[in-house]
């Protein structure tokens, strides 16, 4: 299972993420800071979940490819987003069918 949480912050849900979708999955941890970014790759290295990435993207756009994610988890971060409705086309279309 791959799994995305937006606006992912200091990766409260990542550890709970990796070992929801275990060692074969991967969860994309994504944020516009930079700093939190570094953040979550510090603390994936530290709470030993190699199958957590961490990724800064733009504000506008979460850069994931089509077809590619089972769940896409978002948490006090969907007020942030300028263009909801663009943003959703995005997230949906990234969404594996079904």
């Amino acid at each position: 299972m791959a799994v995305a949480d937006i606006g992912a912050g200091t990766g409260y849900f990542e550890k709970r993420l990796a070992l929801a979708v275990g060692t074969d999955g991967h969860v994309l941890a994504l944020d516009v800071e930079p700093d939190m970014v570094r953040y979550l790759r510090e603390r994936a290295a530290r709470d030993a979940t190699p199958n957590v990435e961490a990724r800064a993207v733009d504000p506008g756009d979460p850069q994931l490819a089509p077809a590619s994610l089972d769940r896409i988890l978002i948490v006090d971060t969907w007020h942030h987003i300028a263009d909801r409705p663009g943003y959703a086309k995005k997230l949906a279309a990234a969404l594996k069918p079904g």
